[in-house]
């Protein structure tokens, strides 16, 4: 099949208003639920504008094309930012159908380029003038949760926590659980996504894990194929009857069942865990790893006896992570960590600055993990997913700041730095929608001036800074971002082959 012109066009707008009014009537304080039923026996209420965004199909493939294209640029809004899935779809849809009028109209493509990129530029300029920054505090916290999470008092209770008890530069994970409850652990020590080569190595196999105390390290950046790469590393924790915790690229089985003879005739505690990674990654993990544990990076077999050890207060180690722990750090730690927080503060590129910030967390030990449970298995997905939504749009709040919520930093937007009809009027669709859905269609973009929002909750009008409705910045700016992206591929879309 091919369509082409008006034709896909068509097509197209019908995806993008089918999977948009699904989702865009769950916006705000007063939106409304939408039931998801996957045509067995599970159908639940949700508000959550990603699960009933990844839950809309058609037959149709062309309106199903529009549907993943748009789709994905709200993910990716979620996915970045935490939240805006469903200002990103509103953002979008609005922008392609103005953007096909103004095409109608005779406005080239051309132009309509021209004008989103200034716009952008514009638009991203205002954000970064208008920004506050927020304090870190567990009411901020709680509140920002709260919006990302659809008004979820729970939640919100449950990411303010995390995020006060871990600091500014803790790091909170979500994982889910098998239980029908939501609980919070925070670790004590340096955790780092590696583990046991094999679990024939664990200490206890009630718990699944190795513990041990007062124990050697040999960091090598390497593979070790036999035991006797590695045979002068044994002597002296088999002498003292210590423990030694050997962190290498990998283990050849052979090596494995040396070690293990070892270990099982009681000739020494020995835990071989394996690195992950690229080179890279690897030569970050054995670096971070020497701050906490001292000793020296072996690349090639020691030659003698007289080994660069590492030492440790305490480790656990299962299949899947390891946690480190010193009392007292070594005397390279507090530099080594200087060095990446400055290097954290000067470097633009988000993932690499974000890699940062997570190895900063693993060496201060300031890691919460929120382990979601439910009594089903969707369920479970959806609060999943509105929990980690909620936990990383705390994040961004406090690492771009924020900017006035309730859709009134969009009006002022359109208002104060948009020269186009074309977006203009779709930048306007966030607030008018917030509208529709607290009041049906009463027009309150007049409520919103220099310095006055509506608050949708309390039905005022206020000072939304004062009141604490806000947004994160980073949540508005991929919102625009990510939407007209989208809405400029789809206006630039002339035929679709399937």
């Amino acid at each position: 099949m091919i369509l082409q012109g008006k034709e896909i066009r068509s097509k197209l707008k019908e995806g993008v208003d089918l999977i948009t009014d699904a989702v865009k009537v769950t916006l705000g304080p007063k939106g409304r639920n939408v039931i998801l039923y996957d045509g067995s026996d599970n159908a639940y209420l949700t508000k959550d504008g990603i699960s009933v965004a990844s839950r809309v199909y058609s037959e149709d493939p062309a309106i199903n094309a529009a549907i993943k294209i748009v789709r994905e640029a709200s993910e990716k809004t979620a996915r970045d930012a935490g939240d805006g899935t469903t200002t990103s779809l509103i953002l979008a849809q609005a922008l392609f159908n103005e953007g096909l009028k103004a095409l109608d109209n005779g406005v080239s493509i051309v132009d309509i380029r021209k004008h989103y990129s200034d716009f952008l530029e514009k638009a991203n300029s205002y954000l970064k003038n208008n920004a506050r920054n927020l304090d870190y505090t567990y009411d901020n916290a709680k509140y920002i949760a709260y919006i990302s999470a659809n008004n979820d008092e729970d939640i919100a209770k449950i990411v303010a926590e995390a995020y006060s008890k871990v600091g500014k530069e803790g790091s909170v994970i979500v994982e889910q659980y098998d239980e029908p409850y939501t609980k919070v652990e925070y670790i004590e020590g340096s955790r780092y996504k590696i583990g046991i080569a094999s679990k024939d190595f664990y200490s206890s196999k009630r718990k699944n894990e190795a513990q041990y105390s007062d124990a050697y390290v040999l960091l090598y950046n390497n593979d070790i194929k036999s035991i006797d790469e590695i045979k002068y590393a044994l002597v002296k924790p088999a002498e003292q009857k210590k423990p030694i915790v050997i962190v290498a690229n990998d283990f050849s089985e052979i090596c494995l069942s040396q070690l293990y003879t070892n270990y099982i005739k009681g000739v020494v505690n020995v835990l071989p865990i394996k690195s992950i990674g690229s080179s890279y990654h690897r030569r970050d993990l054995f670096n971070d790893i020497q701050s906490i544990t001292g000793g020296k990076i072996y690349e090639s077999r020691p030659t003698s006896t007289d080994v660069d050890f590492g030492k440790l207060d305490k480790i656990k180690s299962t299949l899947i992570e390891t946690v480190l722990y010193n009392a007292a750090p070594r005397p390279k730690y507090i530099e080594y960590l200087d060095i990446l927080k400055e290097n954290m503060e000067n470097e633009k590129a988000a993932p690499i600055k974000e890699l940062l910030r997570q190895r900063i967390s693993s060496l201060n030990g300031n890691i919460a993990t929120i382990y979601v449970g439910g009594t089903t298995t969707v369920e479970q997905k959806e609060r999943y997913d509105r929990i980690e939504d909620a936990v990383c749009a705390v994040k961004v709040a406090f690492e771009e700041g924020v900017i006035d919520g309730g859709g009134s930093t969009l009006v002022r937007m359109a208002r104060e730095i948009c020269d186009y009809d074309e977006i203009k009027n779709a930048i306007y669709a966030p607030f008018n929608q917030l509208c529709t859905n607290s009041y049906g269609r009463i027009e309150l973009v007049d409520k919103v001036t220099d310095t006055l929002g509506w608050n949708f909750l309390t039905d005022t009008q206020e000072n939304l800074s004062e009141s604490s409705v806000i947004d994160p910045v980073k949540v508005v700016r991929l919102s625009i971002e990510n939407s007209m992206s989208v809405a400029l591929q789809l206006l630039t879309t002339e035929a679709l082959v399937c």
